[in-house]
């Protein structure tokens, strides 16, 4: 199940570029979460072009802290592909490497927001 949120509608996720091989700078970056699955997200947000490469092959994989509400996932991902969108900032789909229990916890939030954020038209229901 993939949702894909509103417009207006993000999740902050921070996260940092991580390599055995290769150096990587020592900085948190921030994104806004524009979709989310069991699979992976669809983030935007600051990249360096210099580092689109290596994570492309996983050489460099992303750690990222997702902000679910009043819950934090942490979550190890590689990215799977990049748009530019302004000068230094990107959209990029990032696929998990999740346990069973990561995989549940974000099955479980799904549900709960889509149940919460859900509006309908009493007229509908009658």
């Amino acid at each position: 199940m993939r949702y894909l949120f509103p417009s207006g509608e993000r999740f902050l996720v921070k996260y940092k570029l991580i390599s055995k091989t290769l150096p990587v700078p020592d900085r948190i970056y921030d994104a806004a979460m524009l979709d989310l699955s069991e699979e992976g997200t669809r983030l935007q947000g600051d990249l360096e072009e210099k580092y689109i490469y290596d994570l492309g092959t996983g050489d460099i994989q992303i750690g990222c802290n997702i902000y679910l509400n009043e819950k934090m996932i942490k979550v190890l991902g590689r990215a799977k592909w990049f748009k530019p969108v302004a000068p230094g900032e990107y959209e990029f789909g990032l696929e998990f490497d999740l346990t069973a229990d990561g995989k549940h916890e974000i099955q479980q939030f799904l549900i709960r927001h889509q149940i919460d954020t859900r509006r309908f038209k009493r007229k509908a229901l009658q």
